[in-house]
This record gives structure tokens, sequence and C-alpha cells, in this order.
């Protein structure tokens, strides 16, 4: 009944038999129709005081943040002068798994990152200054399931892939619950930096020319892709049911992931604030900036053409890929997907 204060959905749902296709007798589903694998699951969800099914917890949030900075100012002489500068970081969310409840599931997160640069400032002249920067930056992001995780075979799911470290990626029990969260993976990111920047002054003209150059690598490893689980209830009308049942409307699992990305990143630009008169000043410049695919190790690079697409045609490296769906190897299509785009020019222009 909608009006019965136990009834979490305020409406009358009709059980539906998957086997009969027929309403379940009193609409209540035989205990010993239940799913071992979903009654495995039952103890790790919090019990419920309430006739209508609601249950309040509460999760911890432990962070932990510690950071170091160093600075060092040297003038060697009156026309150079150096900075350095070094910061680190370490950032530390433990995974929570608090009292066996799974709906309090989350990563651990210890995350690494430091930051350092090096500045060398250059007197020519009166009107001539050089300023030249290199840094690097170094990110090491990482996923860890809690202590204590269960994975899919301890509750009793066979023939499906599940990785040493036990973790539970994904299972969403439509309108009531859901817990997980990706496996075991590390994202460490590192970049290389350097920037040179030249100005001259001139009579009423402030000159800057200058580029700069990004080297970038980015590894990525997922080691960990344990399944996820959707119940929506499309099979007996009612989702609780349809898991109760072990009626999974949709299951989806990868394998593990090995991303290894590199790129260039490379700019030029020249620039001049020009004082046309005492109440008029112009600023105008143009930059270029070439932009250039990320190129994994691994050939992993895939794109899309509508043209194939439109003709039916499929990739000969991964025949089972739908049409128009291309990868390295292919005819036609560079090792990283696309070339590089030489023809990016940004001019500016503004006025004070």
């Amino acid at each position: 009944s909608k009006t019965d204060p136990a009834n979490p959905l305020l409406r009358q749902v009709l059980i539906t038999d998957p086997q009969t296709k027929q309403p379940f007798a009193n609409n209540q589903i035989p205990i010993s129709r239940f799913d071992p694998s979903s009654i495995n699951v039952l103890p790790y969800l919090p019990a419920s005081q309430n006739p209508n099914g609601l249950v309040f917890f509460s999760t911890p949030v432990i962070q932990n943040y510690d950071e170091f900075i160093t600075r060092i100012d040297y003038s060697l002489s009156g026309s150079d002068r150096f900075n350095y500068r070094f910061n680190k970081n370490w950032y530390d969310q433990p995974g929570i798994f608090a009292n066996k409840n799974l709906l309090t599931y989350a990563l651990g997160t210890p995350d690494t990152s430091y930051n350092t640069a090096l500045q060398e400032t250059h007197i020519f002249g009166p009107t001539v200054l050089n300023d030249a920067r290199f840094a690097v930056t170094r990110v090491v992001t990482t996923r860890h399931p809690p202590p204590g995780t269960p994975n899919m075979t301890d509750f009793g799911v066979q023939n499906m892939y599940q990785s040493p470290t036990k973790a539970i990626e994904g299972f969403t029990v439509s309108g009531l619950f859901a817990f997980g969260g990706l496996g075991e993976s590390v994202f460490p990111r590192t970049t290389f930096d350097a920037y040179v920047t030249l100005r001259c002054v001139k009579g009423r003209h402030t000159l800057a020319i200058g580029g700069t150059f990004e080297r970038a690598r980015f590894p990525y490893f997922t080691k960990s892709v344990n399944g996820t689980f959707a119940f929506s209830g499309d099979i007996t009308g009612y989702a609780m049911s349809d898991f109760l049942l072990g009626r999974v409307r949709t299951f989806t699992q990868a394998g593990p992931s090995y991303q290894n990305d590199r790129n260039y990143l490379y700019s030029l630009f020249i620039q001049d604030t020009f004082k046309a008169s005492s109440r008029l000043t112009l600023n105008y410049g143009i930059r270029w900036e070439p932009s250039f695919p990320w190129h994994d190790l691994y050939g992993q690079a895939e794109a899309f053409s509508p043209t194939l697409y439109a003709q039916g045609v499929k990739s000969q490296v991964f025949t089972n890929a739908y049409p128009g769906e291309i990868f390295s190897g292919d005819t036609g299509i560079p090792f990283d997907g696309r070339t590089p785009s030489y023809d990016n020019f940004t001019p500016r222009f503004g006025f004070a």
C-alpha cells in the first residue's frame, strides 16, 4: 500500500516473478528464491531501525596535509640575480570501511607532489632585461581500497576476474543505495617547463620577446578493475527485488589500463607596449602556439572518422569496433591519432 509507513517508495509496486512473468503471491518474494550472493552482501549493509527502511549513519573523514617550502635568493653580481624555490606537499586520506558498512566505502588517497623552480634575471643594460626560468613539477596520485575490503568472490559471485588486491569497483541498486570506487591505481605526472622573456625599452616602446617549452609525462596505471553491477528494477519492477533475486540489469568489466603518455608544448610571442601620447597607451602582439597530440608509448591512440562511419568502414586493428572508429595501425590514421597543428596564431590588441 502506498499509505503504508513501511513503504519507502510511497507508491504501490507489483513485484513480478521473472520466471512466470506474473506478480508474486501477496507481492512477496519467497526467501528460498533469494540469490546466495545477494544474501552474502546483506551483512555489509546497515540494518534499519525504521519501518520505512531509512538508515542514518556517519562516515569519518580523516585528512592530513603537510607542506614544506624553501626559497633562496642570491645576487651573483649587480647584473645577475638567482632565485630558487622548492616546495613539497604530502596529502593523506586513508580508505574508509567503517563498521563493515559498505555504504561508507571510500578509497584511500595518499598523494605527494613537489614543485621546484630556478629563475635567473640578467640585466644587459639600463634598457634591456632578460628573465629565464626552469621548473619541474611532480604529482603522484594513488588510490587504494581500505583494509578489510571484500570482493565479489567473497560474496559468492563466480566466473569473473578479481584483482589480487580486493576491491569493490561499483555496485548500484537504483534509488536505494550504491557503493564502490575505482580499484588500485597510480597516476604519476611530471612536467618540465622553461620560460624565457627578453624585455627592452626603446623610446616610447616597451618590447617583450620570449617563448616557453614544456615536456609532460603522464603514466596511468589502473591495476584492479573488478567490474560494476547495476540493479535497476526493470526485471521485477523494483530494484531491491532485482538485487535479492540476483537479476543484474547491467554488468561491465574492463581489463587493467596502462597508458604512458608524452607531450611537448612550445610557444613564441612578441609584444609591444607603445605610449602613443600622455593619454593613450597601445598594447599589441602575437603568440604562436603549435598543438601536438599526446603520444602514448603503447600506441593506444584512437579516433572517429565521420566519412568512414558513413561508408560503414570498420577498423582492421580492432575488428569488433563500430564503423568509423579507427586506431593506431589503421590505414590513414597517424600513430598518435592526429597530426600536429602548426597554424595556431593568437593576436592581441589593447588600449588604455
